[in-house]
């Protein structure tokens, strides 16, 4: 999109996008995408040269010794991309190439693996993943905090979020619940 035309790029690759953001100028931009027969993404694309490259790939859902394991959502925040996965939020440099890895074990005292269906990158120091269970994890830029209002509303194993977004002061998560059937939204100021 340049502002006022939509125009059709393809992928270059035979795989399905399941998330992607980019720079505001649309310079830079990351998709996530899988090829296996699961659910999970396994491929981070990078859009450059009017190509996608893969520039992560891997076949296993949890972290091994030398990667991060599946790979779910990004969000791109200044010169990074913040890209959630099955075991923590990877921070990749865009210009450098560099990358930064923190455990979910940093915000998840469940120790439960955090699956995310969102990822938000307000800022450095505002970052939010929204796990398929609604939990949401905040980071401050020095500490995590964890909320997990939309159980506590609908019961445990009873809710499922779809998707969130954060402008400003104002969140919201939407998701669909299983006993009674229906779907909600929340909405709220974060603090």
């Amino acid at each position: 999109y340049d502002g006022t035309t939509f125009t059709k790029i393809a992928s270059g690759t035979n795989v399905d996008l399941i998330d992607i953001d980019g720079t505001p100028d649309g310079e830079y931009m990351y998709a996530i995408a899988y090829k296996n027969t699961n659910w999970w993404g396994n491929q981070v694309l990078e859009y450059k040269d009017n190509n996608w490259e893969v520039i992560y790939e891997i076949d296993n859902l949890l972290q091994g010794s030398d990667d991060y394991g599946a790979v779910f959502n990004v969000s791109i925040y200044a010169d990074t991309a913040y890209i959630s996965t099955f075991v923590g939020l990877w921070k990749y440099n865009i210009i450098t190439k560099s990358s930064t890895f923190i455990a979910s074990s940093t915000y998840d005292d469940k120790d439960e693996y955090f699956q995310t269906e969102r990822v938000i990158a307000a800022s450095s120091n505002n970052v939010f993943m929204v796990s398929t269970y609604c939990e949401v994890a905040h980071f401050n830029g020095v500490s995590w905090t964890v909320s997990d209002i939309v159980t506590q509303t609908f019961g445990a194993g009873n809710a499922w979020s779809k998707s969130a977004d954060y402008t400003g002061e104002l969140f919201s998560i939407v998701g669909y619940i299983q006993n009674p059937p229906g779907a909600f939204i929340m909405r709220g100021k974060y603090e």
